[in-house]
């Protein structure tokens, strides 16, 4: 077997250096392979228009269905062009604030009326540019933007009769009122505030200023659908604004707009400090370099054109949140209402706009690979909003401040595995301190109801005395407590991981006991995770397919989900046949549904029982038939780019099972070559190399740095130390890679604990 492995070896390192010399030479621009028309179709509620990563800023159409992203492909009307979305959400909230159009003719000031027809194939979309051709009024819009401001580019036809329109009160979900001011020949100032939810409040309130490139020839205001030219100020419900001009032919007018969470006059300065000239080609360009550069960050060679193209898209969208809220030393905080300034040494706050039950598996941990400069500012922003309102956000959103979206407390696992990486330049003790109060501490009655009847039950941090008493959220009585169960079970862990730094030894042992609560929702005699009653009966009649005590998912999604210790599931399974046979009826009996979050590490587990070729099967099966380039191109609601980023994770050839740790279970890269630069560190390689086939199938053996490498798995300190790993490739499946399939030493020492443990 030695011999084996040593001619293996070598005719690898052979074969691999020729590949060297053949890998193709061409150029390497990442925004060419940006589709951005991928997941506007359907549920992926993928944003078109231009933005900049984590940019609070992002435009673009509003289509006549209005969905949450503000831009469906399937419609056939453009509303207008707001500044204001969210990336991927599902549910029934948005923004889609301080809406423009630019029309000729009749004046017109209700969006049915001044909605116009458009092609597709007048539009273009890439990072940083957006542009379509208004049909009912032959004018042609051109959009860019940066991090708190918009540059709007009309080109007009032959008129006399061209307008601009500012819709302020439009939005997602309404507006209980808003205001416009005229403050000079060409600028207009005012603000709007909406509704988190359709009519419903509480409300956030979004300021702005625009300024155009051409006087006005004339202007008004309207309220519902009477419009009033000449007055220079109105403030109420569903008001707007309009500036007349007269064009010749290509006549183009531009308009800068600032917005802010602030007030107007933050927002007349974010302008001026973003866009202060009027070069609208020179300011789409250096959005495009700064996508460049980012997008840059992960290289790969080999692959179809279509591999490459869903692969930057899904990179493009994995970086669109969370977003930045700091505008120039301050940002504003809806937890507590207040506008704070950002500590020394911060720079940006990144307050919303994301679920964490979402993006804590893969959207966090892959940014931590490619962004390390902002990973201490997301925890500190954690600690800021902790600090503003006494308790963690687990879905935090600048509309609402405390979002009742989504269950546990994964705010745990982010800051967890940015400490794990090594990340510090964030308050600690108080990430801490956060921490273990949420996880201890019944929330006060105001953060356990929301009015949304859509998420009321999912409340903030529901039933954690329970959890901590009991060992476990009952059922009936509740929704979704085997869930929150086995959430709250990984968040202690996380937890515990900081505590074994920052705590003290006797929270570090209960949280590691709580981590273990996930054997409490295990019924052997039914092989499945299993409600329970508040008396310790398990709920019958039992049917793994039903929802009743879960959330968004079932007893065959859930019965995986303990990613910080798959030994002690595999052998409360039963050991490893039974686990993989297991997990073969899961997949065979068509139960995993990649279009949500639950299952994302499922095809992954198999490593853990030693057979890692089953886990890559699965893998190119996902990445060929779950994704495609066309607008329904998503599986699911893409999330705040969590959808993406584990196309992204699977594609490069790895995948955080555990993300709050900093170990990565190695699956099946489907490029030739991938280079990932992690900033102030050496570049890190991954080669698949395939001696004696014409495709890659399945892993043979490995070598990092030249020497063998028998794990099925790799660390962040790996990654950043960086060099070459290399996946040797064959016909047949192997039985290359140990798994991390002993519990991390923290894990180990808590099964010493479990003398009178639940």
């Amino acid at each position: 077997m030695v011999d084996v492995i040593k001619i293996l070896v070598v005719g690898t390192m052979i074969f691999a250096l020729s590949l060297l010399m053949k890998l193709p030479e061409h150029p390497f621009n990442p925004l060419a392979s940006v589709n951005l028309f991928i997941g506007t179709a359907g549920e992926g509620n993928a944003l078109v228009g231009p933005q900049i990563p984590h940019g609070m800023v992002k435009l673009g159409p509003d289509t006549a269905s209005m969905p949450m992203s503000g831009y469906e492909y399937t419609d056939d009307k453009i509303l207008g062009f707001s500044h204001t979305h969210l990336e991927g959400a599902g549910g029934e909230s948005g923004y889609a604030n301080i809406l423009f159009i630019p029309t000729t003719g009749p004046l017109r000031t209700t969006d049915q009326q001044y909605a116009s027809s458009f092609r597709h194939n007048t539009e273009i979309a890439s990072p940083g540019y957006y542009a379509v051709t208004l049909e009912d009024y032959g004018v042609r819009v051109e959009l860019t933007a940066t991090a708190r401001a918009a540059l709007h580019r009309y080109t007009f036809p032959r008129t006399d009769r061209a307008h601009v329109l500012i819709d302020v009160t439009h939005s997602y979900a309404g507006c209980s009122e808003g205001s416009v001011k005229v403050v000079g020949e060409r600028e207009i100032e005012g603000y709007a505030t909406s509704y988190v939810r359709r009519e419903m409040s509480p409300t956030y309130r979004v300021f702005f200023c625009a300024r155009f490139s051409k006087p006005f020839l004339s202007y008004g205001m309207w309220k519902g659908d009477e419009p009033n030219r000449g007055i220079d100020e109105i403030t109420g419900k569903d008001i707007g604004f309009f500036a007349d001009y007269s064009t010749a032919v290509g006549e183009q007018i531009l308009v800068k707009v600032g917005i802010s969470f602030i007030s107007t006059e933050q927002a007349r300065r974010n302008l001026e400090e973003e866009i202060p000239y009027w070069e609208f080609d020179q300011t789409r360009e250096q959005t495009e370099e700064v996508w460049a550069t980012l997008l840059s960050r992960i290289r790969v060679d080999g692959g179809s054109e279509e591999d490459r193209v869903k692969f930057y898209s899904s990179l493009y969208r994995s970086l669109c949140c969370p977003v930045d809220y700091a505008e120039y030393g301050r940002y504003y905080c809806n937890i507590d209402g207040e506008v704070h300034q950002l500590r020394a040494g911060q720079e940006k706050y990144f307050g919303s706009d994301y679920c964490v039950w979402d993006t804590f598996r893969t959207t966090h941990p892959l940014q931590q690979i490619i962004e390390p400069e902002i990973q201490a500012d997301i925890a500190q922003s954690y600690v800021n909003m902790y600090k503003a309102g006494g308790w963690m956000p687990k879905c935090p959103w600048q509309a609402e401040g405390y979002h009742g979206g989504m269950i546990g407390f994964h705010t745990a696992s982010v800051i967890a595995g940015i400490y794990a990486k090594g990340f510090r330049g964030f308050d600690t003790q108080a990430a801490y301190d956060g921490l273990v109060k949420t996880a201890t501490v019944e929330p006060p009655e105001e953060l356990k109801s929301i009015q949304n009847e859509y998420i009321k039950w999912l409340g903030q941090y529901l039933y954690v005395e329970e959890f901590n008493k009991r060992g476990y959220v009952s059922d009936p009585k509740t929704k979704g407590g085997v869930s929150r169960t086995l959430e709250y079970a990984y968040d202690n862990w996380c937890i515990a991981q900081l505590a074994s730094d920052l705590g003290t030894p006797e929270e570090y042992v209960a949280f590691l006991r709580r981590a273990r609560n996930y054997e409490n929702s295990y019924n052997p005699s039914t092989g499945f995770m299993q409600p329970r009653r508040e008396d310790g009966s398990w709920f019958e009649p039992f049917d793994p397919a039903s929802r009743l005590g879960f959330c968004e998912g079932n007893a065959w999604d859930y019965s995986w989900f303990v990613p910080h210790d798959v030994a002690g599931l595999i052998t409360l399974m039963g050991g490893e046949k039974a686990f993989v046979q297991r997990l073969d009826a899961f997949f065979e009996g068509g139960y995993y549904n990649h279009g949500n979050e639950p299952d994302w590490q499922i095809p992954y587990l198999y490593v853990y029982a030693g057979m890692s070729w089953k886990t890559q099967e699965r893998i190119q099966e996902i990445l060929t038939n779950q994704y495609s380039i066309g607008p329904t191109g998503l599986p699911g609601n893409d999330d705040s780019g969590a959808m993406s980023a584990w196309y992204v994770f699977s594609a490069i050839g790895f995948y955080p099972v555990n993300p709050g740790s900093g170990v990565y279970i190695i699956g099946d890269p489907l490029f030739k070559k991938v280079t990932i630069d992690m900033g102030d560190s050496p570049p890190f390689t991954i080669r698949a190399a395939y001696p004696g086939v014409e495709e890659k199938q399945y892993i043979q053996g490995a070598l990092l740095n030249g020497e063998d490498y028998e794990k099925a798995w790799i660390t962040y300190a790996e990654l950043r130390s960086g060099g070459t790993l290399t996946l040797i490739l064959g016909n047949e499946p192997g039985r290359w890679g140990t798994a991390p399939t002993a519990p991390p030493p923290s894990m180990s020492a808590a099964n010493s604990l479990r003398e009178g443990y639940l």
